[in-house]
């Protein structure tokens, strides 16, 4: 059975030295399932258990607790000298005392032989008797028990938290790096290493919308082989959701300028130039001008099938087409 505050039943101590009867009873209300359990290990009979039990109260209200010696081993050790001495008288002197509280096999006493107990011994002391009955203060008692356990939980999970807590904000740290070796088609290949306390969840690549595929080679380090040009934005993420990001310009080692596949005119006088090239074409930086220096702008741009699209020219525009990796295809368009 758990203990109760120290501090609480200290203070019940004191009122009891004052005479207070309802403060004895608190403490008995406390104490003697511990003592019938005690007392009947040693003396395995259950009427000599409860003489022995009232026998130890009454000695202990003659007696006063020492300063150091807690409650219940106190009365423990009042208890083993009643049995001792009923032991004796038994003929049974040999049986020795057991260490320490064993789980009682004893039925446990019902409330109204312990009521009646107390009553006896409260009278016995000439102490006036309980007001607060003994099954009221059975209650309240295992109320402060509950809320003494539930305190010691609020306190190991505020523990808990100021120790985890640092480990919820820990980010993990991530380097990126080409590697010397490059894929079939020629790509670079991107190597990872994360150094994290907390797990890694995940580990992910993209350029704009697609994913790029990721390996891991070994416990802290991943591969990634991209499958297009363009800026890789690269995440790592850690169990607590705190991540790390990195990006890296991925290109082949590419020195040709885009290649013009189609030049056609339409019935909208209208020229539309299909373009494509191995690292892709900027077509956000495809740029026109006439022979003053006027900015020329494309009427329209489809990224899908590679086709830009300009206005009939009415004199000669310079068109720069750049890819991603700073080659730059220049045409120009005649009327």
């Amino acid at each position: 059975m758990r203990e109760h505050d120290p501090a609480y039943i200290r203070g019940l101590l004191e009122e009891w030295r004052q005479g207070d009867a309802n403060a004895f009873a608190a403490l008995y209300s406390v104490t003697y399932r511990k003592l019938c359990g005690h007392a009947y290990e040693r003396l395995k009979d259950i009427y000599l258990t409860q003489d022995a039990v009232t026998e130890t109260y009454l000695i202990a209200g003659e007696e006063q607790k020492p300063e150091h010696v807690s409650l219940v081993p106190w009365l423990a050790g009042i208890c083993d000298s009643v049995c001792d001495k009923l032991l004796r008288y038994s003929g049974d002197s040999k049986e020795k005392p057991k260490a320490g509280f064993a789980e009682p096999e004893v039925p446990q006493l019902d409330e109204d032989t312990a009521e009646q107990m107390l009553y006896n011994i409260l009278d016995t002391l000439g102490m006036e008797q309980n007001t607060v009955p003994l099954q009221n203060l059975n209650i309240y008692m295992s109320y402060r028990r509950q809320r003494s356990r539930l305190m010691t939980l609020i306190v190991w999970i505020m523990a808990a938290m100021i120790f985890f807590l640092p480990l919820l904000l820990i980010r993990p740290n991530m380097t990126l790096e080409k590697t010397s070796n490059a894929d079939e088609a020629g790509r670079p290949v991107y190597t990872v290493r994360v150094n994290s306390i907390p797990e890694i969840y995940s580990v992910t690549a993209t350029i704009g919308k697609d994913q790029m595929p990721v390996y891991q080679e070994g416990g802290a380090v991943y591969t990634i082989r991209p499958t297009q040009d363009g800026v890789m934005q690269v995440t790592v993420t850690a169990d607590n959701r705190r991540s790390v990001r990195g990006s890296v310009l991925v290109d082949r080692e590419d020195t040709e300028p885009p290649r013009l596949v189609k030049r056609s005119v339409d019935d909208n006088n209208s020229v539309t130039l299909t373009l494509t090239d191995e690292s892709g074409v900027d077509f956000s930086g495809i740029s026109g001008s006439n022979s003053k220096g006027k900015a020329v702008k494309p009427l329209s741009v489809n990224e899908r099938t590679g086709e830009v699209t300009f206005a009939y020219p009415s004199e000669k525009i310079a068109v720069s087409v750049p890819d991603r990796t700073g080659n730059v295809l220049r045409l120009i368009l005649n009327p």
